[in-house]
């Protein structure tokens, strides 16, 4: 299992997110800051893929996934 963000935290309260990183280490969640996902698509063969954008450099990258759970960006009212 992996986790993508393009955040630098998972939570912005330290302690939540210090016990939260720690969670997943232990369940060996891989966790990616600093990654946005920028588009969902499909190849030749009907294989899916999201391409994620590092926000800091601009690079490029594109990650093979059997599922996939996206959140999109969100404000309060």
């Amino acid at each position: 299992m992996q986790y993508w963000t393009p955040n630098k935290n998972i939570f912005d309260f330290e302690y939540a997110n210090n016990i939260t990183l720690e969670e997943c280490q232990k369940r060996q969640i891989d966790v990616h800051f600093g990654w946005e996902l920028i588009k969902v698509a499909k190849d030749n063969n009907g294989e899916k893929y999201g391409v994620f954008k590092n926000v800091d450099t601009g690079k490029i990258i594109e990650k093979e996934f059997n599922q996939l759970v996206a959140h999109p960006p969100a404000k309060p009212h």
